[in-house]
């Protein structure tokens, strides 16, 4: 190997172990650099060159996976078929609680509906499989961007309830006009730790007390980290 070409390696190796350290939970380049054992000049410049490229987004907090990192994510979920992986646990969580349940994947600012297991009660909630929403209307929105913590721009109402869904580790979204919808998200993480799904539960009010509410959001988490543990992570 020349030397340009060791040169060139060596860079595409402290790349995506940068993006790892950040998927692990290292958000500023002094945790990076120490993580990778990599000068504070070296990791400003790599993080910035992957910021510039949309692999991460820089934050008041540091760094943080970028948009690019989730469209690969979903690509990556899509060739593992995880459609086919979640089906199973889907129609489980119908089984135990009679409503729907639904995996959507991340797309720019929307959520794409991408598997179901219909409800068996007689009044059902449905998102046909390829249906689109925006994130930020949609319980399964909140669960897709628990991780992303830049507030530039968002509105006070929104980023209260993303850090209560970041507090419960779900999205929780109540219609109280229009449909009437109650739903619960849960994210699946990759061996990286990514977000690259959401699993979500839907439901009206007159199925739900608090107590039920409670059962519910045990059973979505558990779900999702049954869908995480069969793409390799935790």
């Amino acid at each position: 190997m020349t030397d340009s070409a060791q040169k060139l390696s060596q860079t595409l190796h402290r790349g995506l172990d940068i993006l790892e350290a950040v998927a692990a939970g290292c958000a500023s380049p002094a945790q990076i650099a120490e993580r990778l054992s990599l000068s504070r000049s070296t990791t400003y410049r790599l993080a910035a060159l992957l910021a510039e490229r949309g692999h991460l987004n820089a934050g008041g907090h540091g760094y943080k996976l970028g948009p690019r990192m989730f469209a690969l994510g979903a690509s990556a979920a899509r060739a593992v078929d995880l459609p086919r992986l979640a089906q199973p646990i889907l129609e489980g969580l119908t089984r135990d609680t009679g409503d729907a349940a639904n995996l959507g994947v991340r797309d720019g600012d929307e959520v794409i509906y991408v598997a179901q297991s219909p409800g068996t009660r007689r009044l059902v909630v449905r998102h046909g499989v390829g249906a689109r929403n925006r994130l930020r209307q949609t319980a399964m929105g909140q669960a897709l961007m628990l991780d992303s913590d830049d507030e530039a721009g968002e509105t006070p109402e929104w980023t209260a309830v993303m850090r209560q869904a970041r507090t419960r580790g779900l999205g929780f979204h109540r219609d109280e006009f229009g449909d009437a919808i109650v739903c619960i998200a849960a994210p699946v993480r990759d061996a990286a730790g990514a977000i690259v799904a959401a699993i979500s539960l839907s439901t009206i009010p007159q199925y739900l007390d608090d107590e039920r509410l409670e059962r519910l959001r045990g059973q979505v988490r558990e779900a999702g980290q049954a869908l995480s543990r069969r793409i390799g992570g935790e």
